[in-house]
C-alpha cells in the first residue's frame, strides 16, 4: 500500500465518520425538545426558567446545562416549534401552533405530564410521587419478600407514616 492509497483510506473513513455524525446530529435534543414544549405549551419561559423547571421537575436529579438548552431553543423557534419574544432584555419562549402540534403527535410522555400550577405544593406532588412508588413496590411484591433489607426499610418507612394518621 503506498501513500496515495493510505490517503484515499485515510479520506473515506474520515467522509464515513463525518456522515456518521451528521445523521446522529439529527436526533440532537431528541427527548429534551418534547420536554421544552411541554413546559413552554401555556406559559412563556426564559431559558433559564425552562432549566430550573426541568430540575424541579427532575427533583434535582438533572440540570441541563445552557449548552444543551440554548442551542435547542435557537433551533425549535428557526423550525417554527416555538415563538421568542424579547422582554427586559431577557428572551421569552412559548409553543406556537406547530409546536403543540408536534407535541401532540409526539409518544413521549411529555405531552400528558402534570406540571406544577400555581398553587400546588411541593407536598401534594411528593404524595402523588409516593402513591405512585408504592405501587410499583407492590408490583415488584416478590423481590421485595426474597429482600431482608428491603423489608426492613418498607417497615421502617411505614412506622414513620403511621405517625402521621391517626
Amino acid at each position: 500500500m503506498d501513500v496515495l492509497d493510505m490517503q484515499n483510506m485515510r479520506e473515506n473513513l474520515q467522509n464515513a465518520h463525518d456522515e456518521h455524525m451528521q445523521k446522529l446530529n439529527k436526533f440532537r435534543g431528541f427527548g429534551v425538545k418534547y420536554w421544552i414544549l411541554g413546559i413552554v405549551k401555556e406559559t412563556p419561559a426564559t431559558g433559564a426558567m425552562i432549566m430550573a423547571k426541568m430540575e424541579e421537575m427532575s427533583w434535582g436529579r438533572w440540570r441541563p446545562s445552557p449548552g444543551n438548552i440554548y442551542p435547542l431553543l435557537e433551533e425549535m423557534t428557526k423550525a417554527g416549534w416555538l415563538k421568542m419574544t424579547a422582554k427586559e432584555s431577557k428572551k421569552y419562549y412559548i409553543s406556537t401552533a406547530k409546536g403543540k402540534e408536534q407535541l401532540s403527535n409526539s409518544f413521549f410522555p411529555w405531552k400528558t405530564m402534570k406540571l406544577k400550577q400555581e398553587g400546588s405544593s411541593n407536598l401534594e406532588e411528593a404524595i402523588e410521587k409516593l402513591e405512585n412508588y408504592s405501587d410499583y413496590i407492590m408490583d415488584n411484591a416478590e423481590e421485595i419478600k426474597k429482600s431482608k433489607g428491603s423489608n426492613e426499610r418498607i417497615n421502617a418507612i411505614i412506622k414513620k407514616l403511621k405517625t402521621l394518621v391517626k
